[in-house]
């Protein structure tokens, strides 16, 4: 019998010698686009209820992204917002701060600030988890101006 070669992981772009002398190359990874997705559901505890914010994102600096959303729920509306990534790696801490707006009885506007955890499955899909709190500058009579709203989610970039 001849040489069994064995199978070891390569690093992007190496090459080596398999154990019947076959010579093999790993392929660099894809590059991961600017460009991506977000799906969030803002989770109102106070009043029991809850937001979809659907929008776009995009990387503008290394770890910073900007996002632009639709705000999908009882009331509809807009968010602006940034992500940050205070570290690298596939889990790490996230802050995040934006300026949600909605018509609720007529138009309202406020603004968040969140902080909470990201955990990249791939260099294309992530799950996110943040504590956060809103404030409304103007809001309904019936309603807290300021609320604790949690939220979860994923990421996801071309």
């Amino acid at each position: 019998g001849g040489a069994v070669g064995t199978f070891s992981p390569l690093a992007a772009g190496s090459t080596t010698l398999t154990g019947n002398g076959v010579q093999a190359v790993a392929p660099p990874p894809a590059p991961v686009s600017r460009f991506g997705a977000i799906a969030v559901a803002n989770i109102d505890i106070k009043y029991k209820g809850a937001a979809g914010v659907v929008g776009a994102t995009m990387q503008v600096a290394p770890g910073l992204q900007a996002e632009v959303a639709a705000i999908l729920g009882p009331s509809a509306g807009a968010y602006v917002g940034a992500r940050y990534a205070l570290l690298s790696g596939s889990l790490h801490p996230t802050l995040a701060a934006g300026v949600p707006l909605f018509v609720a009885s007529g138009a309202r506007i406020g603004v968040r600030g969140a902080g909470g955890i990201q955990y990249d499955i791939t260099p294309h899909l992530a799950l996110v988890g943040e504590l956060g709190v809103e404030h409304v500058f103007n809001p309904q009579s019936n309603i807290a101006g300021t609320l604790f709203v949690p939220a979860i989610g994923a990421l996801g970039r071309l």
